[in-house]
């Protein structure tokens, strides 16, 4: 299918168009499938150090994450679970599996940016997790940085934790979703083009098994049955 079809002598070109359109679906299927799946895997380093972030009142003082991010977590893992079940680029591949994936990819996109939108604007700035892991940090280890070194140095974790987990959260949507797709379009395009009456499932016969069954062969021009006696 990495070729283009030339055009049929006494064709309208219909056909060749078809097999161009399914041609380049083809091709980029793939893509896109192997793109969401890449981004959704590597979201797994960036989701790991959001979830130890969250986690920092717990390691200071018993608290627990903010319910959020436990779906956060739940979400991503059933994504994970769900595109393992769909088993892409099989003949077994299920559709609405691999759809019930990039929901659960967009939803995290979306909680990823209400959580940072609460956690940024709503909480006071003496709770924010870089300021009291500093702080705990400089009074029970102590060192020769000043709290507002450790403060700055987990700020800046903190920004490329949420960055890339956005950014690998948004590749992955946005690959699943041209993937998902182009797949429709295909699955659409193979079946409107059984339902023509020169399709394969027409339903006047005129498609081109029915044309070859219509074509005559002279006589003695068939395959020859062996005589007995001959070699």
């Amino acid at each position: 299918m990495g070729t283009r079809y030339k055009r049929p002598d006494g064709t309208d070109g219909t056909d060749h168009q078809f097999r161009e359109q399914i041609d380049d679906s083809y091709k980029s299927m793939p893509i896109w499938r192997t793109a969401g799946w890449l981004a959704l895997h590597a979201a797994f380093i960036p989701m790991c150090g959001k979830m130890a972030i969250a986690f920092v009142p717990h390691y200071l003082d018993g608290g627990m994450p903010h319910p959020q991010t436990m779906v956060m977590a739940a979400m991503y893992l059933l994504a994970v679970i769900f595109w393992k079940l769909a088993k892409p680029a099989t003949y077994k591949e299920s559709l609405l599996l691999t759809k019930l994936t990039n929901t659960c990819v967009m939803i995290l996109c979306v909680l990823h940016v209400v959580e940072l939108y609460r956690y940024h604007t709503m909480l006071p700035k003496h709770t924010l997790y870089p300021r009291r892991l500093a702080q705990y940090l400089r009074e029970e280890v102590g060192g020769t940085w000043a709290a507002g070194h450790w403060q700055n140095t987990f700020t800046v974790f903190e920004a490329l934790v949420e960055c890339f987990t956005m950014v690998f959260l948004g590749a992955a949507a946005f690959s699943f979703h041209n993937y998902i797709l182009r797949k429709m379009q295909l699955e659409k395009k193979i079946a409107a083009d059984k339902k023509k009456p020169g399709g394969k499932d027409g339903g006047d016969g005129e498609g081109e098994d029915a044309g070859a069954s219509k074509v005559k062969t002279p006589s003695g021009a068939g395959p020859r049955s062996r005589r007995p006696g001959r070699a």
